[in-house]
């Protein structure tokens, strides 16, 4: 069994773009297990911000362009150049390279500006 990420983040797609994957809170339970279920995922988690969205998973399947695609298809409500972007643009992490990339995540080591408020004086 195998922790794996998609992420679609500010490093390939446009704020706006990023909207595209963001889930309403109360569609989330429906949308997440039909998408779990339809995609034979063991466990999901969901991680939505202002600069990313994260599908969180484990499973043994081989995260390769295959399963991409029917991931991405199996979202509902996403038109076709939605879908190819997605796939085509989409950052992923497997094993101890999603454990990581999760880390750095919760660490806010990875987010879009690491700036300081430049009136901060010390």
């Amino acid at each position: 069994m195998n922790t794996h990420v998609i992420a679609i983040t500010h490093r390939g797609f446009e704020l706006k773009e990023i909207g595209n994957f963001h889930i309403a809170e109360e569609d989330r339970a429906e949308v997440l297990t039909e998408l779990k279920n339809s995609v034979g995922l063991c466990e999901l988690m969901y991680l939505s911000t202002c600069n990313r969205v994260e599908f969180i998973f484990t499973s043994n399947l081989e995260l390769n362009a295959a399963f991409l695609r029917k991931f991405f298809t199996a979202l509902p409500s996403k038109t076709v150049e939605v879908t190819l972007k997605a796939i085509s643009s989409c950052e992923t992490y497997s094993g101890d390279a999603a454990l990581e990339h999760l880390f750095s995540v919760a660490s806010s080591l990875d987010r879009k500006s690491t700036r300081l408020n430049s009136s901060h004086r010390t």
